[in-house]
């Protein structure tokens, strides 16, 4: 459902030509997206990756709790959570379209929606975080 929606973001955003992908300051959405769409998929992504982010910390946290952990073990554990990072990139992309396309009216619903849940996944204010940030 998440890439079903980033594709209909990127449609709206960009038009049916996937290889004009190409964003930039003075580009404008082909269609552009209703604050009523946006603030009901906004809410239902942040949704989704939310919940997928709290079940893969689930998981890291069972698995700390077994005491020494190798490198088999974290290879075990990525490859379990492979569709749980998967589906929490699909759900990052179409937000991503989405601020794309209603530019700086995405800010109110990023408070709205994401800030909160999103900066204690992302550890937004801790050290944490702005290594979890960083390259």
């Amino acid at each position: 459902m998440c890439d079903a929606m980033r594709l209909v973001f990127i449609h709206c955003l960009f038009g049916g030509d996937e290889d004009m992908i190409e964003y930039t300051l003075e580009s404008r959405p082909i269609i552009p997206l209703p604050p009523a769409v946006c603030d009901k998929a906004i809410r239902v992504l942040a949704g989704i990756a939310a919940e997928s982010l709290t079940r893969r910390e689930e998981e890291e946290k069972a698995l700390m709790a077994q005491g020494q952990v190798d490198d088999e073990a974290l290879e075990y554990l990525d490859d379990m959570l492979e569709d749980e990072k998967e589906l929490t990139t699909e759900c990052i992309d179409a937000l991503g379209y989405i601020c794309k396309n209603i530019r700086g009216d995405y800010l109110p619903l990023f408070k709205k929606h994401l800030h909160g849940t999103w900066a204690r996944h992302l550890g937004i204010g801790s050290k944490a975080g702005v290594e979890r940030l960083s390259p």
